[in-house]
């Protein structure tokens, strides 16, 4: 459990149960694992040709 009162002085402790960093931590890793992926991707494909560069576009 989290404690955010600081310590055994007041008589309310303020608290949340450590589950409600479950979610976030789910949705981080796989955001991560996903871009993660797309990098691997982006990198491992052979790069292709730029079609709009001089040499490609012909005589009008």
């Amino acid at each position: 459990m989290v404690d955010l009162g600081g310590g055994q002085d007041g008589p309310i402790e303020h608290g949340f149960s450590n589950s409600v960093f479950i979610l976030p931590g789910i949705i981080f890793v796989s955001l991560s694992g996903r871009a993660g992926a797309l990098f691997y991707e982006t990198e491992t494909l052979p790069k292709q040709h730029d079609l709009s560069s001089p040499k490609h576009l012909g005589k009008f």
